[in-house]
């Protein structure tokens, strides 16, 4: 968790967040000249974007854009005269395009969404060659360069935002990051915890622990429950031998947890998880009423049992189907003999999570 985090307070949402001493600031640290500088800063104040504050019309494309940064985006100078450009890849194309409305909303032209073809693998780009963009992204707390070598964590700045304008940012990082909605294999009527996972050198690993601390501090004012965990294997990268320590994020798979997630945050572009959560939320939802559902059942046999009636009167003036007949007559045997029923469990042939969204796209 970032330290010194100042409370939310409508008198803090009116602060700057970014001005213009803070990019002099970036730029000289990143040796830039004072040429440079004075045409970043001449561009970044022509599309009015310094100085920034809580309520600035352009911050919520900013701070999704930003999320994305964190994710598969890279920053990075190249060429001679080291021009900044922004990199974005996804493997939906339809998710760029929504990256780019948004990047042209913030003042900036991106590039045409391109595919790369590496073997097997077919993804989709997009490129801004924007160095005044790469200058307000960093010094708003984007990494540039290879993250996995690099030290940061999430924005100060941005634990002290609105609920909604951190949403923006944890779902655009998590439209990146977050795994999807999927059912566990040993129990397909069950999801399994989404997770998200941090690769960093071995000489900074305490870097990965920390991003995901303030991730997951997060997620606790959108009452989501997670934990941290290092894995044990040190991997070691092909491209340079660097040795690598990955720490994984995995959000607690209660349903009220997944529903939460689901419903608050989601993903932001990524269309594909974010339709799949529509889904899931339902079927949670269904899985629940089911449950409510059996209490009552059993409620209303525990009494009828309580006032003298035989199984078979019990079934017949409940009009028990044959699914639930089993489940009757457990919680019959269990109030005869004054022992406690157990916790109402799912019927057992209920619908997977893959045979519910069958059933609800042809609806």
């Amino acid at each position: 968790m970032n330290k010194n985090k100042i409370p939310i307070t409508k008198e803090r949402n009116r602060d700057i967040i970014l001005d213009e001493n803070d990019i002099d600031r970036c730029i000289d640290k990143l040796g830039l000249s004072e040429y440079r500088k004075r045409i970043i800063l001449r561009k970044l104040k022509q599309r009015k974007l310094i100085p920034l504050h809580y309520k600035h019309k352009k911050l919520s494309y900013i701070l999704k854009v930003l999320g994305f940064a964190f994710g598969d985006a890279s920053l990075n100078f190249i060429g001679k005269r080291h021009d900044g450009i922004l990199g974005l890849s996804s493997k939906n194309p339809n998710d760029l395009e929504k990256i780019r409305r948004d990047i042209i909303k913030i003042g900036y032209t991106p590039s045409k969404v391109y595919v790369k073809k590496e073997g097997k693998y077919t993804t989709y780009k997009v490129h801004v060659n924007a160095t005044s963009l790469l200058i307000l992204l960093h010094a708003l707390g984007a990494p540039i360069g290879d993250k996995t070598l690099r030290r940061y964590r999430v924005p100060n700045w941005i634990f002290n935002c609105a609920l909604e304008q951190k949403k923006l940012f944890l779902a655009a990082f998590f439209g990146a990051e977050l795994s999807k909605p999927e059912p566990r294999k040993d129990k397909p009527t069950l999801f399994a915890s989404p997770q998200l996972e941090m690769a960093k050198e071995l000489s900074m690993e305490n870097s990965a622990k920390e991003f995901l601390e303030d991730i997951t501090y997060l997620l606790r004012e959108f009452e989501i429950e997670s934990v941290i965990y290092r894995r044990r294997q040190v991997y070691i990268r092909k491209k340079d031998g660097r040795k690598t320590v990955r720490y994984i994020l995995s959000i607690k798979s209660t349903p009220e947890n997944l529903i939460n997630l689901w419903e608050k945050i989601g993903y932001e572009y990524n269309e594909d998880r974010q339709n799949l959560t529509e889904y899931a939320v339902k079927y949670i939802r269904y899985k629940l009423k089911l449950i409510e559902k059996r209490k009552e059942l059993a409620e209303k046999v525990k009494k009828l049992t309580l006032l003298g009636l035989k199984l078979a009167r019990i079934r017949k003036i409940l009009k028990i189907t044959k699914e639930d007949e089993r489940f009757v007559e457990e919680i019959y045997l269990k109030t005869k003999q004054g022992k406690q029923i157990p916790g109402i469990r799912l019927p057992r042939h209920v619908m997977n999570f893959t045979e519910f969204m069958k059933q609800c796209s042809k609806k």
